[in-house]
């Protein structure tokens, strides 16, 4: 799974402005998987499956503690 940052304008309460708010997110390589897929004739499928509904139960757990964060101030907000 690659990690990537997102990057957003949002409403700073703390600065009072319009700032950049940074959050990390974790996405999985649709295309290295589908590719694997066809070399193997099928079999990883069995693990792509897993591994998918391994990420999706990770993503929603691991986003109540990635919350957004102010490039200015560095307050985190929802």
């Amino acid at each position: 799974m690659a990690t990537k940052i997102i990057e957003e304008m949002k409403y700073c309460e703390k600065c009072e402005i319009e700032t950049v708010h940074r959050k990390n997110s974790k996405q999985m390589s649709w295309l290295m998987h589908l590719f694997l897929v066809v070399i193997t004739f099928g079999i990883w499928i069995i693990i792509w499956i897993l591994i998918l509904l391994w990420h999706t139960i990770n993503k929603s757990v691991t986003a109540i503690g990635n919350r957004w964060i102010c490039s200015k101030c560095g307050k985190k907000t929802w």
